[in-house]
């Protein structure tokens, strides 16, 4: 039987018998909901299906507004901030990242639009902004615990974005001008900030060969080349050139879509000593003797099954990128395995390496390999131990 499959995007569902998304996109005109219901074509991207659901909600609200323009507001217009959002994000969505629109989606829908969406643009004035950043330094999850400090200022950059738009598109005064972003105390470092020394990665990476074989691959890659995880899930066989001992790092997969790009638009060459070339021509010569489907798309990592639809709906598809979490309870066992205090991830792998380089190459061969935008990016990725502050200051007493 058919069934629709929810995506974490309002609006797109996947019909679960023929993998096609569905558009059940709704806007609230008045007190009437107008909703219109499109099946995409087979084939269609996630990005795209995304895409043509907020195109579907502008055209239903531009629409809805010229109904009813013989009421607008008394300033004249009734254009409120949840409609030119809706069509701020659309005009933006051809130049963002698929993570980027995603990010950008939820923080519109679940922490903006239900504060401050209802307002007319020229009503979203500072004493808005401010009650809107009071709200923000005491909102909570719905386990109780607060928000990251980064996460609450991640909200403040889309919404000052927006606004800065708005204000500039309307002939109107920036809302946001001279009004401090929300005030959030520092939670105390994560243990995801930690790292690793050289023998426990060593330890690590051999516990991952024996409890965690099928993504041992995948790990060792992370472990050895400091990628971000979205860049190693969107890694293609073409990029890898095993004659040249070099591996070109260009795109980057997020919620099961591929992009054309990394995270900082620029791509990078990174090193394929023999050690890594061996684990990737042994991964390689597993995925064709399993005729494995990611092969199709050129992908070194991929999904091999199709099953249960989650999330976004492209993890059931074989074939498509990995999504983040399929590492969590490999890396998890792996950890354990190896004896360690700590659960490793992507990113303590990608701090280790960072933090490893700096005994071998100075820091702008650190920064080309890693791929980060800035020295202040690289510091907040470089660790320094307890033993490396205690040698340092040793020497002041020799």
């Amino acid at each position: 039987m058919s069934k629709l499959i929810k995506t974490r995007y309002p609006g797109v569902f996947r019909d679960n018998s023929t993998g096609k998304f569905v558009l059940r996109v709704g806007v609230r005109v008045k007190k009437k909901v107008i909703t219109k219901v499109r099946t995409l074509p087979a084939g269609t991207s996630l990005e795209e299906a995304v895409r043509t659901a907020l195109r579907i909600k502008v055209e239903i609200q531009e629409a809805a507004m010229a109904d009813l323009s013989h009421c607008a507001h008394p300033l004249g217009t009734s254009l409120t901030l949840e409609h030119y959002a809706r069509r701020w994000l659309a005009g933006r969505s051809e130049r963002l990242q698929p993570s980027t629109q995603g990010r950008y989606l939820e923080t519109l829908g679940l922490h903006i639009l239900p504060h401050l969406g209802h307002l007319p643009v020229q009503y979203v004035t500072r004493e808005a902004v401010q009650a809107w950043v009071a709200w923000a330094e005491n909102v909570r999850k719905p386990n109780g615990a607060p928000y990251s400090p980064q996460t609450i200022a991640g909200w403040y950059r889309v919404l000052c974005t927006m606004l800065a738009d708005m204000a500039a598109d309307h002939h109107l005064p920036d809302p946001t001008k001279r009004v401090p972003e929300p005030r959030i105390q520092a939670a105390p470092p994560s243990r995801e900030q930690r790292t690793l020394s050289l023998a426990e990665l060593r330890a690590f990476v051999a516990a991952a060969a024996e409890a965690t074989p099928a993504q041992f691959a995948a790990i060792y890659v992370l472990a050895y080349t400091g990628m971000r995880a979205g860049e190693a899930f969107g890694l293609l066989w073409e990029c890898v050139d095993f004659s040249g001992k070099e591996i070109i790092v260009r795109r980057s997969a997020a919620r099961g879509i591929l992009s054309d790009s990394t995270k900082t638009k620029e791509a990078r060459i990174l090193p394929m000593p023999e050690p890594l070339a061996d684990v990737l021509q042994a991964h390689r010569q597993a995925m064709i003797r399993e005729q494995h489907p990611a092969l199709r798309r050129g992908l070194v990592f991929g999904t091999r099954k199709r099953g249960k639809l989650k999330g976004d709906g492209s993890r059931g598809v074989p074939g498509s990128p990995l999504l983040a979490q399929s590492l969590t309870r490999p890396m998890r066992r792996a950890s354990v395995a190896a004896g360690l205090a700590i659960v490793v991830t992507p990113q303590v792998l990608r701090r280790t390496f960072n933090t490893l380089l700096r005994k071998t190459a100075d820091d702008l061969t650190i920064r080309r390999m890693m791929g980060h935008s800035s020295a202040e990016i690289q510091d907040h990725y470089t660790h320094t131990s307890y033993a490396e502050k205690a040698a340092a200051v040793a020497t002041l007493f020799e």
